[in-house]
């Protein structure tokens, strides 16, 4: 342990390592701060990597699991980014687009790509765009949001791993 001396009294910093002894991966490194009686974690080498749907293709799975985290460690609005970074990137792919485009004609393009029962059926990547892009501009960490789209989202490639062989 670290000590410090403060006004408030006295304060401990601990880092404590951790190894599984089954795989004897990388250990994780927790960072404790005592203050008086009350312990805190404040930090920590790595983050697990959430469970991704299996729908949720490959190409988009790194964004889609890092708003998973941000979200899980209060940081709501980094997690909205995230989740319309993945679903930029996946119309971005499928249409084959390249340069500036608006959302909308993204969208639209995307859409073109889709199959009927897909556009008819399932939530539109277009509108979860458009509602992700809405709260980034007003700086709006809503809770409510990110977990609407992000069932949204996994609708869409759900019904995408269904009607699209």
């Amino acid at each position: 342990p670290y000590s410090l001396g403060s006004s408030a009294g006295a304060i401990q910093v601990f880092s404590l390592a951790y190894q599984c002894q089954g795989c004897k991966d990388e250990p994780l490194v927790f960072v404790i701060r005592r203050e008086d009686l009350k312990l805190t974690l404040v930090g920590r080498s790595r983050l697990e990597e959430p469970p991704t749907p299996n729908c949720i293709p490959k190409e988009v799975r790194k964004y889609y699991s890092q708003a998973i985290v941000a979200h899980s460690c209060n940081y709501t609005l980094a997690g909205l980014l995230y989740l319309r970074t993945a679903v930029e990137q996946w119309m971005r792919l499928k249409t084959n687009s390249k340069g500036k485009l608006t959302g909308d004609e993204l969208g639209d393009q995307y859409a073109e790509t889709l199959p009927n029962v897909v556009a008819e059926h399932f939530p539109s990547l277009k509108a979860s765009y458009g509602r992700l892009s809405g709260a980034l501009h007003a700086a709006n960490e809503d809770n409510n949001l990110f977990e609407s789209e992000l069932q949204n989202i996994e609708k869409h490639f759900d019904g995408l791993r269904v009607h699209i062989p």
